[in-house]
């Protein structure tokens, strides 16, 4: 199989799949190294394709009515890394979608990377990992500050959300 057949056999997975996958299963399954599989990731989106990169593995990014009728809006947290947990299962449990977080750094400007938890599985999913990998919060360069892109199904949840996010104290005021 050649390079260009399989970047065209990667993007008609990503269209087909409903979950991410990782770049160490394409790998596998494609028999090339990982690094391989993110080269080919990198000129994909060179050529227009809208792949995300999750916590859980690439992902077609598809622009469907439903996912743009949500009600969307980015809210500023600051918070220790003690915080991390309560902050997100608080957005979940209240319907939130947890799209991106976002932070400044002083030399690259805004890094912004996607998330892209739905659930609570997903959740411990993400949180297993970061606690496998023992790594650090990207806030933690910013004093704990960063945004999130959340989505949620109306403004009634969202707001009830941001109540509930409130009483955690974690808001940045």
């Amino acid at each position: 199989m050649t390079a260009t057949e399989r970047r065209q056999q990667l993007i008609t997975q990503l269209e087909q799949s409903a979950s991410p996958i990782t770049a160490t299963q394409l790998a596998r399954q494609y028999h090339v190294t990982r690094q391989i599989i993110v080269s080919d990731i990198a000129l994909l989106r060179a050529a227009g394709h809208d792949i995300l990169a999750t916590t859980r593995g690439y992902l077609l990014n598809r622009h469907t009515p439903s996912a743009s009728a949500r009600y969307r809006a980015k809210i500023a947290f600051q918070h220790t890394a003690a915080e991390m947990e309560a902050e997100m299962r608080t957005i979940l449990t209240y319907g939130g979608h947890i799209e991106t977080l976002e932070v400044e750094h002083p030399v690259y400007g805004m890094i912004t990377v996607n998330l892209n938890i739905r659930t609570l599985a997903e959740l411990e999913a993400f949180l297993a990992q970061f606690q496998k990998r023992n790594t650090e919060l990207l806030s933690s360069l910013t004093n704990g500050i960063h945004l999130h892109q959340i989505s949620c199904d109306n403004n009634n949840q969202f707001e009830a959300m941001l109540q509930a996010l409130e009483q955690l104290n974690i808001l940045l005021k």
